[in-house]
Formats: C-alpha cells, sequence, structure tokens
C-alpha cells in the first residue's frame, strides 16, 4: 500500500469517526430535547387545568353553576345552560388537549389514566351527557371516538330509553 493510500485510508477513518461522534452529539440533544418538549406539554396541560380548576374555586356563582348544569340541567334558564355549555366546552377542551398531548407521545400514561378518570366521573352525571349530546361535533372526531369507543361513555347506545 502506498504512503498516498495509506493517508487516504486514515482520512477515512478519522471522517467515520467525526461522523460517529457527530450522531452521538445528534442524539444526545434529540432526547434532551424531546424532555424539555414532554415536560412543556406537562406543564402546559397541568396550568390550563389547575386555571380552570381555580377559576371554579375563586367564584362562588361559577362554582355553583357547574355544579347545577351537571347535576340538574333541566333546572337552569337559558342563559345559566349557554354559559354551562362554555364551562363545559373550556373543561372539555382542556381533556382534549391533554387527550391529543398524550397520543403525540407528550404526556405520560399516568397522566391520561387520570384524565380518564376524570372523564368517567363526569360522564357520570345527567349534565354532561347530555352537553356531550348536543355539542359532541364541536370536537376532534379522534377525541369523540376515544370518549365512546375507549371509555365507553354515553356512546349512542346507552343514549337510547330503556
Amino acid at each position: 500500500m502506498s504512503k498516498l493510500e495509506t493517508l487516504a485510508a486514515l482520512g477515512e477513518f478519522i471522517s467515520a469517526i467525526g461522523v460517529l461522534i457527530s450522531l452521538i452529539y445528534l442524539a444526545i440533544q434529540i432526547r434532551q430535547n424531546t424532555q424539555t418538549v414532554r415536560a412543556s406539554a406537562y406543564h402546559g396541560a397541568a396550568t390550563e387545568w389547575l386555571t380552570f380548576t381555580a377559576q371554579l374555586a375563586n367564584d362562588a356563582e361559577q362554582a355553583e353553576l357547574y355544579h347545577q348544569g351537571r347535576i340538574a340541567p333541566g333546572e337552569l334558564t337559558p342563559e345559566k345552560m349557554r354559559r354551562f355549555d362554555l364551562l363545559l366546552d373550556t373543561n372539555l377542551g382542556l381533556t382534549e388537549n391533554v387527550y391529543l398531548q398524550y397520543r403525540l407521545g407528550f404526556l405520560p400514561q399516568s397522566n391520561q389514566d387520570r384524565f380518564a378518570a376524570i372523564l368517567r366521573a363526569q360522564f357520570q352525571t345527567e349534565g354532561v351527557r347530555e352537553h356531550w349530546r348536543r355539542r359532541r361535533a364541536f370536537y376532534t372526531a379522534e377525541f369523540v371516538a376515544y370518549i365512546e369507543r375507549e371509555l365507553k361513555l354515553c356512546t349512542l347506545e346507552t343514549r337510547a330509553p330503556n
């Protein structure tokens, strides 16, 4: 092997090591970025949920409307029903966001399990089931399928009178 060939082989070897080091560096950066994105998604979802809950806790009128609308929606005036619908749109919209973030891999299974339990509890109330029947078209098809098929909440079959 000539000196030139030896230098060329050495150059290829050094280039290969450089590429390998670059790939390892990129893998580390991607992993750190993924962790940052997941932490940000979790923080955002938690902050939005806590803000909604705090809003109810700090406003007795809204808290009462939310409670009455879930338990006895037939007793609400049309104006209060509109406000209740907006509260539930906000609540379910936050939950839909959490679900979609989970499906994208940004939130852990434990977080999704927690929100599934919250949804099950909400859908045990007449007002939430009625709201869903009237406004389910406002949510993504994926979230509707999750609610109705995976959680078996408020499906068309359960809506039919006995």
